[in-house]
């Protein structure tokens, strides 16, 4: 008589699978996943820095305002223009509504405590990515309102088990120098996956990636190098856009 046989368990399968693919790292039973309110407190100092950082902001917006005034022909050296500008259509709305970074600017401009301490989730025009809804920017509506306070208890139904682009990443990362792993501090909302104490989610992925490429190619060598010789770097940075500067730019 042929016994029925007991299908494995999903979690169990699920290790097997992930044993198999990715055998040199070891896949604790126990990963989870941290939510905003694990990572969004900000003491009273911290609130004040931010409070201030977005002052001095306003105080920049201000003065834009009036370099435009005195010189208007050259807007185009004060005004934000192509995705950065205000009528830039930076998603696709229901009703063909222009939402971009400066709706997220916006919310950031009302120094509400809680869109504060949970800044991640309101970072999409920066880099593509929607933590708060963990998809691609280009694939929601853009966030132009402030979340619900609970809205933890909508990633509880959006965030399933570690992706393998994660366990991908820490193979990429294990055979970089320590101080280009990237870490990103419980801070701000960080959401993710929790593997040995670090978090891990698909923004950290992207630029990990990035890192890891310029490091194979030579090129964060070859800027060491220039560093040490005190030579000029010159970074431009539209894409990530975490990193958008000019090093000196008068010899660019």
């Amino acid at each position: 008589m042929i016994k029925p046989s007991n299908p494995v368990p999903k979690p169990e399968k699920y290790q097997m699978i992930m044993k198999k693919l990715f055998p040199d790292i070891s896949m604790s039973k126990d990963w989870s996943f941290i939510f905003s309110d694990e990572t969004s407190f900000l003491d009273e100092i911290e609130l004040k820095n931010s409070i201030k950082l977005l002052d001095k902001i306003s105080v920049i917006i201000e003065l834009r305002s009036q370099l435009l005034e005195q010189d208007y022909e050259n807007n185009i050296i004060y005004y934000p223009s192509g995705a950065w500008g205000p009528e830039y259509r930076n998603s696709i709305e229901y009703n063909n509504s222009v939402r971009n970074v400066n709706d997220s600017y916006g919310l950031l401009a009302k120094k509400d405590y809680d869109i504060i301490r949970k800044l991640r989730f309101y970072c999409e025009g920066f880099t593509g990515y929607q933590l708060a809804t963990l998809e691609l920017a280009s694939k929601r509506p853009w966030i132009a309102n402030k979340l619900p306070d609970d809205w933890d208890q909508v990633l509880c139904h959006l965030a399933g088990p570690i992706p393998s682009e994660v366990f991908q990443t820490i193979l990429i990362a294990d055979k970089l120098p320590p101080n280009l792993r990237l870490r990103p501090p419980k801070k701000f909302g960080e959401i993710g996956w929790l593997v040995s104490d670090e978090i891990f989610n698909h923004d950290l992925l992207c630029y990990q990636q990035i890192i890891s490429l310029m490091f194979e190619n030579g090129i964060i060598e070859l800027l060491n190098e220039r560093l040490k010789n005190n030579e000029i770097i010159r970074i431009v940075e539209i894409g990530g856009v975490w990193c958008f500067g000019f090093l000196s730019v008068p010899d660019f």
